[in-house]
């Protein structure tokens, strides 16, 4: 009998913390959490991915590095954030950057002697399916929750929002935003935050293009005052040079969830 009592009692008082320790546990999961520092190696051999995982992902403010082993000299090329790095036998390339806009980002390897940055070879026409109503876009841009970001909401009429063809009479794509001229992302969502690296009046145009990147000129665009900003010292100009590579050959993508 008093040894029933006695575990009785022990129960009465260990239950508690169990429920406690779960519960914190629960909460320690929840919520988007602080900026992380993601590290990604990439092998490449015969110019495709070593590993099978060809989809990274992070969350926005993590400060991503890939580090890219190539087994040739090859160009490796971020699209979206538009950071391109050579790599080689021995000489492996390093991208540090902040995952400041959400989206899904290509990253292609160059090889060959024809210059993929030819501007007529990039002036391509966009494919509209015929009798296809004309493509329409409508944009929104307003400051964002954290000091330094903008958000930015499209609508569009007569035109599917994907990466690849679609087996649909409509035109078929995604679109471009642009912040004062320079490229921040390409995206198949409705809505994206980016930053800017410092306060003052931005010009946000977003534009519409197909599956292989042609531009529809379709566009729209729109002015905002940001109040305060970061500045961003991992994009730097350099890392947008030209190179004498020419074939594009598609690796996989990245991943930017908003936090």
């Amino acid at each position: 009998m008093n040894m029933r009592i006695f575990a009785k009692t022990a129960l009465k008082h260990t239950l508690p913390t169990l429920v406690f320790v779960v519960a914190a546990t629960a909460l320690s999961t929840c919520g988007g959490g602080e900026p992380e520092e993601r590290t990604f190696d990439l092998e490449i051999k015969d110019g495709a991915l070593v590993q099978e995982e060809s989809v990274l992902q992070v969350k926005q403010g993590d400060t991503v590095t890939m580090l890219v082993a190539a087994d040739e000299p090859m160009s490796f090329h971020l699209h979206g954030y538009d950071i391109e790095k050579e790599a080689a036998p021995e000489e492996p390339a390093t991208l540090e950057f902040t995952a400041d806009a959400t989206g899904s980002f290509r990253f292609t390897i160059h090889i060959g002697e024809e210059d993929h940055h030819d501007p007529e070879a990039e002036a391509c026409e966009p494919q509209l399916p015929s009798g296809a109503p004309a493509p329409a876009v409508r944009m929104t841009a307003s400051p964002g929750s954290e000091p330094g970001e903008i958000d930015v909401e499209v609508e569009v009429e007569n035109f599917v929002l994907s990466f690849e063809s679609a087996d649909t009479e409509l035109a078929t794509g995604h679109w471009h935003l642009m912040v004062n001229g320079e490229t921040k992302g390409m995206y198949t969502q409705s809505e994206v935050t980016t930053a800017v690296s410092s306060p003052g009046e931005y010009q946000v145009m977003v534009g519409l293009s197909d599956v292989e990147h042609c531009d529809y000129g379709i566009d729209v665009m729109t002015t905002i005052a940001v109040q305060e900003g970061h500045v961003d010292d991992d994009k730097e100009e350099e890392d947008h040079e030209e190179d004498e590579d020419g074939e594009e050959i598609d690796l996989g993508r990245l991943e930017v969830h908003p936090r």
